[in-house]
C-alpha cells in the first residue's frame, strides 16, 4: 500500500509600512551580505518594501522546510525582490534545488511568498471574497 505524503508549504504574509527604519541590526539578522548590499541600494519607501519581500520569501522557505527560526535567515540567500523568486544559495539543511518560491498579490501595502518544496507546483489565486461568496 502506498502512502501518499501532503506537500509542504510555508505561506509568509505582511503589512509593508508606508515608512520603517530599516537598522543595521535588523538587516543583519535577515540578510545575507549580498542582500544587504542590494537593500542598501534602495531609498524611501521601495527600502523596507525591498526588505519585507526577503523577509516573505525567507520566511516562507523556513515555515515549509519546518525549520523555523532554528536556521537563521541570513544564512541563505533570495534573489533580488524585484526579480523572479528564487533560492540562490541555500545551505546544508535548506539544498537551492528543494525550494521553489512565489510572490502571491496580497493587495495594495502588503507583501507574500509561498514556498513549496521538491516539485514546483501551478499556482492559483483567488480572493476569499469570492470563494466565501460562493459557498
Amino acid at each position: 500500500m502506498r502512502s501518499r505524503q501532503a506537500p509542504s508549504l510555508g505561506l509568509m504574509s505582511n503589512a509593508s509600512p508606508p515608512f520603517w527604519d530599516v537598522s543595521a541590526l535588523v538587516s543583519m539578522m535577515l540578510l545575507s551580505n549580498s542582500e544587504r548590499l542590494i537593500v542598501d541600494g534602495f531609498h524611501g519607501r521601495a527600502r523596507p518594501e525591498a526588505l519585507f519581500r526577503y523577509w516573505t520569501r525567507k520566511d516562507a522557505i523556513l515555515k515549509a522546510t519546518s525549520h523555523g527560526l532554528a536556521v537563521s535567515p541570513a544564512s541563505i540567500t533570495i534573489s533580488s525582490p524585484y526579480h523572479a523568486p528564487e533560492l540562490l544559495i541555500g545551505n546544508a539543511k535548506m539544498p537551492v534545488k528543494a525550494a521553489f518560491l512565489y510572490d502571491l498579490d496580497a493587495g495594495p501595502g502588503h507583501v507574500a511568498s509561498l514556498a513549496t518544496l521538491d516539485v514546483e507546483r501551478k499556482i492559483s489565486e483567488n480572493q476569499a471574497n469570492d470563494i466565501l461568496a460562493k459557498s
